[in-house]
């Protein structure tokens, strides 16, 4: 099919083991020729993916912004999924990685590439890039990976030891039903309504989806998945709550050690309890040379504590067993600080019962009163050991595998991460710090461009207390202003 400035070979077979075949869309420039390949590989089907039908979301981006500054993207459908053949794998299955890395030497041997392939996607279409870089296929040049999970299990699944039960659900009923498994639309329709959507009509589309975003998830919610889908949420969410023996699975660190080759990681600090920390597991751990590899955050350079001591409202404690609590430093800072990098929060808390959930949310404040969104995050207490083995500089990761009850009204200390976000903070202004045990209590609305699910916790009515002075504090990391040459 010739137009809309490059041609689409739609329904292109990629052979991979067993004898299953994956359902590829090729776009290329109008000119014939041969051209770098942009591979786009993910576990949706394309049907209506690149006009961003159904969630108004587009992961792969428009084709023609590609093909019109000549690259082919290829758009691949992982197997079991829309028109590919075979069962469907769990995610990050080093047979899944088989498949995409099948995809990559494929597409180096077309007669419209020069051999030279990239990786293009967000969230499930950046899922195995990192998997796949790993081994070094000999035609992958580079990758470029948004809103990135390097770990299923941490960063998805159990986020902060707390099954992500609203999220799971949205996602099933959003991506992976009956209805979409077997949805076929032409390519011609295809083509126009990703140029329809990508086009003039973007903002307006955008600012649809932003004003009904709430009531689309709610929809959402109420599909039912295909059934290999629906086993897949019954596991994570009953069946697999720990580490051992669970399928959702992990780009360990010696795997991000082993990629070699150029990337850019690009992080949504939107994102709550969404795999927000894998761009920078995957900055700080990958063995590509620095200089070729997009960073997420600011340096590391010193840290300046806002101590719950200095609060305008500063007692031994404060119980929150409702509307959230609200630390505020009673004094601006005196000159600009640019923040960026890790942001933590340490507290002493104690609870009336065995388990709760503690959430925190950190804003600016300007001078004229108003807050602005930066940072969120959470933990579930019984969960509160740190993993060494997994994280960041940015990121405490929790082992969810280790699991310690309170003990009713003795104090523990929490230690957990929260999104980082970087901000310059004017003189005058100051930090906002709240905290509760309830995700609708903090979040934000989703159409003001925060994602942020809600959680099935506390698991029980409690009393939760935080013990202020020395025992609790907010540690930012303070990025010095560039010099002037």
């Amino acid at each position: 099919m010739e137009g809309l400035g490059n041609r689409v070979l739609a329904g292109q077979r990629v052979p991979v083991a067993g004898g299953a075949e994956l359902n590829a869309d090729v776009y290329t420039p109008a000119a014939p020729g041969r051209y770098p390949a942009v591979v786009s590989f993910g576990p949706y089907s394309t049907e209506l993916h690149t006009a961003g039908v159904p969630t108004g979301s587009n992961e792969i981006g428009s084709p023609p912004v590609f093909t019109d500054r000549g690259y082919c993207p290829v758009v691949a459908e992982r197997r079991g999924t829309g028109r590919s053949s075979g069962q469907p794998l769990p995610f990050l299955d080093p047979r899944d990685v088989d498949d995409h890395e099948a995809v990559i030497a494929w597409a180096a041997e077309q007669p419209w590439c020069t051999g030279e392939v990239v990786l293009f996607g967000t969230s499930c279409y950046a899922l195995t890039q990192p998997a796949v870089a790993a081994r070094r296929p000999p035609a992958l040049r580079a990758f470029l990976a948004t809103e990135l999970s390097t770990d299923l299990f941490r960063h998805v699944v159990q986020f902060g030891g707390v099954p992500a039960s609203f999220f799971l659900g949205l996602w099933m009923g959003a991506d992976f039903t009956e209805g979409q498994e077997e949805l076929r639309v032409s390519p011609e329709r295809r083509a126009l309504l990703s140029r329809l959507t990508n086009g003039a009509a973007h903002p307006l589309l955008e600012e649809a989806v932003h004003a009904h975003v709430e009531r689309l998830f709610a929809t959402f919610l109420t599909h039912t998945p295909a059934r290999d889908y629906a086993e897949v949420y019954a596991r994570w969410l009953f069946d697999e709550k720990t580490r051992t023996g669970s399928t959702a699975r992990e780009v360990a660190r010696a795997e991000l050690a082993a990629i070699d080759v150029p990337f850019v990681a690009v992080q949504n600090t939107g994102y709550f309890n969404l795999h927000q920390f894998g761009a920078y597991d995957l900055v700080e751990h990958a063995g590509t040379p620095a200089g070729t590899r997009g960073s997420s955050s600011g340096r590391r350079c010193t840290t300046c504590r806002s101590t719950a001591g200095r609060a305008r409202r500063s007692p031994s404690s404060t119980t929150c067993s409702g509307a959230p609590t609200t630390a505020t430093p009673s004094s601006s800072v005196d000159e600009d600080l640019r923040l960026a990098g890790a942001v933590t929060v340490h507290l002493s808390f104690s609870c009336s019962e065995i388990d709760s959930h503690v959430l925190a949310r950190l804003s600016r404040v300007d001078v004229a009163g108003r807050p602005h969104l930066l940072s969120p995050g959470g933990v579930r207490p019984v969960t509160r050991t740190a993993d060494p083995t997994r994280g960041s500089a940015v990121e405490i990761a929790v082992d969810a595998d280790r699991r310690e009850p309170l003990t009713p009204g003795a104090p523990v200390v929490l230690r957990f991460s929260l999104t980082p976000a970087p901000v310059l903070l004017r003189a005058g202004e100051r930090l906002r710090l709240e905290l509760g045990s309830r995700t609708d209590l903090l979040r934000e609305s989703v159409g003001h461009g925060y994602a942020q699910f809600d959680l099935p916790v506390p698991p029980y009515l409690s009393r939760n207390t935080v013990h202020f002075r020395s025992e609790s504090w907010l540690e930012v990391t303070v990025v010095p202003a560039p010099q002037e040459s």
